[in-house]
């Protein structure tokens, strides 16, 4: 199940909601989960329903969240810019 939120009261009622249908919560590299990780989804969902959440850094398993993996805002810029020269500079066609 994928839901969006534009905002971090958004993301409260949300896991509110959405904690009796999921089993585990994948927190994605995002700045309002972040602003919100450790006392809305932290205590919504590992302490009050104990559904493990897994991240895409290493900001969050630090934080409590059971485990993470992925990259660094570095690296996603550092992607990004080989992305964006392909295109301009190599005429690599986009879909």
């Amino acid at each position: 199940m994928k839901k969006a939120v534009t905002n971090g009261t958004e993301m409260v009622v949300l896991q509110i909601l959405l904690q009796k249908d999921i089993d585990i919560y994948y927190a994605i590299q995002d700045n309002t989960v972040a602003s919100y990780f450790c006392k809305a989804i932290l205590d919504v969902f590992n302490k009050s329903k104990k559904i493990p959440v897994l991240a895409t850094n290493n900001v969050y398993s630090n934080a409590g969240g059971l485990i993470s993996q992925g990259t660094t805002d570095y690296n996603i810029g550092y992607r990004s810019g080989e992305i964006a020269a392909e295109i301009l500079l190599k005429g690599k066609k986009t879909k």
